[in-house]
């Protein structure tokens, strides 16, 4: 059984259902492409065959996020199985469940470079897993980065975005302090109460900044280290962080801090601790799922189901 604790893994699946008994069609979905004019579906495999330093991946989750969107990837994260490999791949082997950091995940089957892999616990729920091992990884970077310490004072937006309860974490666990800034929230009570029981010392909504409540609010704490997320998505709040924060404050784009898998991430994971907002979708409803990423209506992140 799964021991880790999930602050709220809310199934979006109701949702979606009530607009396909209102009349849509769910289509048989194989794999979502990146197009001149968007994301394009297809029901058909389009694999080539596997390279010597490739493996073929049977994609069981993979992370659909606002960054894909932005940037027209059809997704760069997933977890899956694999079921095959090229000759002179040594450190996989048929059956190895592996998280995938590649462009091109929302598919059935992928074929990658075997260096785009590494194994991860098959004794783990896939969809956990894809939300927590990058997310997590994710704001490892972001605080080894900043060289984030104990007596720090952290502020970061879109905290109800998918890093911001990990990140809220892992933060204290470095024994910073952490003022959140939600970014067009959804549930923004649910949303703040699973920040501050996570550790958040602070958590306001968008609408606050530029404030003298807030001026105050960040001339008191006197932030070290401020980092912004969503590619700018929200850029009246990085300003508002910077302005306020002043010449003393790191600032971390985490657009510019790399995703790339932390070993450090499967251990804080097994340990069951690391809470997270969660929804799961099944991929034959990504065209539903994806209005929702598209507006920021999610809260936490958002997983497809393979």
């Amino acid at each position: 059984m799964n021991s880790l604790v999930l602050a709220s893994r809310r199934l979006l699946s109701v949702t979606l259902q009530s607009k396909v008994s209102a009349g849509k069609h769910l289509r048989s979905i194989h794999s979502v492409t990146s197009g001149k004019n968007g994301f394009e579906v297809s029901d058909t495999e389009n694999q080539g065959k596997v390279g010597a330093k490739q493996v073929k991946i049977k994609m069981l989750a993979a992370s659909l996020t606002y960054q894909n969107v932005l940037n027209n990837v059809a997704g760069t994260q997933g977890v899956g199985v694999v079921e095959e490999i090229g000759g002179k791949v040594s450190s996989l082997k048929k059956g190895d469940h592996v998280a995938v950091s590649h462009p091109g995940t929302w598919t059935r089957s992928a074929v990658v470079d075997s260096a785009s892999v590494v194994a991860v616990p098959s004794d783990i729920p896939a969809e956990d897993l894809t939300s927590l091992i990058f997310d997590t990884s994710k704001a490892l970077n972001i605080l080894n980065d900043a060289g984030v310490k104990a007596g720090d004072v952290l502020i970061h937006n879109y905290a109800n975005g998918p890093l911001g309860l990990p990140l809220v974490q892992l933060a204290k666990e470095k024994g910073a302090k952490v003022i959140s800034i939600l970014t067009k929230a959804v549930d923004y009570k649910g949303v703040a109460d699973s920040l501050k029981a996570a550790g958040s010392d602070v958590v306001v909504d968008e609408h606050f900044l530029g404030t003298e409540t807030f001026k105050a609010l960040v001339s008191e704490n006197k932030p070290t280290v401020c980092v912004s997320f969503a590619n700018g998505a929200n850029l009246e709040a990085l300003e508002a962080m910077k302005s306020c924060a002043g010449s003393g404050c790191k600032i971390i784009d985490a657009e510019n801090v790399p995703d790339s898998f932390v070993p450090e991430a499967t251990s804080i994971i097994k340990e069951g601790k690391l809470k997270q907002n969660m929804s799961v979708v099944d991929f034959e409803q990504f065209t539903f799922a994806l209005p929702l990423v598209e507006t920021m209506s999610v809260n936490g992140s958002l997983v497809l189901k393979m």
